[in-house]
């Protein structure tokens, strides 16, 4: 009877393994199919959104406009007479179902003027319109998550490095990211003065995100109050005189933590001076009597009231008392629970992660390195890059994250771009080598988090770096 049972309790235990790596398969399995679907059907997926982005734009006379389709991102080319129908045409294609993000690369383009003028007056106009087929300016600046975002096109990229400064120093941002592309068929940005000295005032704005298209400013974020929203938009008007103002700011409202206490009614208080009784036995004339027994009776009721509205407070934070210590007791139990239902199998995910990380961590040499100066990736390091490029081809559904980093030399916000450029160097060589661009992330942190000592030249060297992690 002894040995029967123990080979029982040995079956039921092999069982219930088996069922765990079934389980553990079929998850892998579904990872799998659904990866290779979105694979396999991307290109029908990108011809369907690019049919729904043309469908939305050509209401607005986007015969010059075309779609391009990147996955789920559309970027949109070609001309258009006037700043009013870009902005139309880029909202429209971002309100279509299912896109993700829209580029908008548009040029506006002024239509070109026949008249039968002098000679004088032709050619002006025909400078006119030479002059009108430059480029716009466009700049956004987006701020979230203690990194600052720019991008777009300026013919001088040193004219926008001081706002790039005053928006890193009034929100105390660690970060930056930095996508401008500098052109000389790029009209120059008019009124910067203007924009360097309203920035301060948008200190309050949370997630501040402004976009400057011509004398176009589109502002974004969240406030507190409606008066603050009103007390900004007054503030920029009067100081962005050259520019149309686009209001996009959010009110949201902070939610209070004091919790709500029941109200004594006036029912409640009625209730409480029901008890109070005058009875007069020898009803006086007197007035002066009749007025120290109504006084009397005011102040006992006042009494009642303020006993039950205190007695009304004690009540609701015993109740609150008593609901926390349950809330805190279940979220115990339920915790307990679960990591004692997880606590005999991995996440999948974690243990193909931690793989890669192992065959990462046996490479022979995984440094990159780059010109001096540039984002120019060296030939011995691209040899590297391509290895590991085939090892990330091996486990295609590890997500990678590429930082880059800086030593102290040189100025510090130069070092924080110069990170970020290195990076998406990195990321785009592996893009080009076949990896997918959805499983890559590249962040530059300049010289904020050192490796070693920047006081000799080795530790110089070992700080100037590019990691990756899954």
């Amino acid at each position: 009877m002894i040995g029967r049972k123990h080979f029982n309790f040995q079956s039921a235990s092999h069982q219930r393994g088996a069922a765990i790596v079934w389980a553990q398969l079929g998850i892998i399995g579904i990872v799998a199919l659904t990866w290779f679907c979105v694979a396999r059907h991307l290109p029908l997926l990108e011809q369907h959104f690019g049919t729904g982005v043309v469908d939305a734009i050509s209401p607005l006379h986007a015969e010059t406009v075309n779609v391009e389709m990147n996955g789920f991102k559309a970027t949109l080319t070609g001309t258009v007479p006037s700043s009013k129908e870009r902005l139309d045409i880029v909202a429209a294609a971002s309100e279509v179902s299912g896109i993700r993000g829209v580029t908008d690369n548009l040029q506006i383009v002024a239509a070109p003027v026949t008249a039968n003028l002098d000679d004088n007056v032709a050619v002006d106009q025909q400078s006119d319109t030479l002059a009108k087929t430059l480029e716009s300016p466009l700049l956004n600046f987006s701020v979230a998550d203690q990194s600052l975002s720019v991008s777009g096109r300026v013919q001088d990229q040193s004219r926008i490095k001081p706002a790039i400064e005053l928006i890193m120093k009034t929100y105390d941002l660690n970060y930056l990211s930095d996508e401008i592309v500098a052109g000389d068929d790029i009209k120059e940005i008019e009124s910067m003065d203007e924009l360097l000295a309203t920035i301060p005032e948008l200190s309050n704005v949370k997630n501040l995100s402004m976009e400057l298209f011509n004398t176009d400013l589109i502002l974004g974020g969240t406030v507190s109050t409606e008066s603050d929203r009103q007390g900004i938009l007054e503030l920029v008007d009067n100081t962005l005189a050259s520019f149309s103002i686009i209001d996009q700011l959010e009110v949201v409202a902070e939610e209070s933590d004091q919790p709500e206490l029941p109200a004594v009614t006036d029912s409640d208080a009625e209730e409480t001076t029901e008890i109070v009784t005058t009875t007069d036995a020898t009803q006086t004339t007197d007035t002066t009597e009749q007025g120290e027994q109504q006084e009397s009776v005011e102040v006992a009721a006042r009494r009642l009231r303020l006993e039950a509205e205190a007695e009304a407070v004690a009540k609701a934070e015993q109740e609150a008392e008593n609901t926390d210590a349950l809330q805190a007791e279940a979220i115990d139990s339920a915790r307990a629970e679960t990591d004692e239902e997880n606590q005999p199998t991995e996440d999948p995910i974690i243990q193909v992660s931690q793989k890669l990380s192992t065959a990462f961590a046996n490479l022979p040499d995984t440094r990159i390195l780059f010109e001096s100066g540039s984002d120019n990736i060296t030939l011995d390091s691209r040899s590297r890059l391509e290895t590991i490029a085939e090892l990330l081809s091996e486990y295609p559904s590890v997500p990678v994250s590429i930082k880059g980093h800086t030593d102290s030399r040189g100025d510090e916000q130069e070092n924080l771009s110069l990170s970020q450029l290195r990076a998406n160097a990195v990321r785009d060589f592996l893009v080009a080598r076949g990896i997918s661009v959805f499983r890559l992330s590249s962040f530059g942190y300049g010289e904020g988090l050192p490796i070693a000592t920047n006081d000799t030249a080795e530790g110089r060297t070992a700080n100037r770096r590019i990691e990756f992690s899954f």
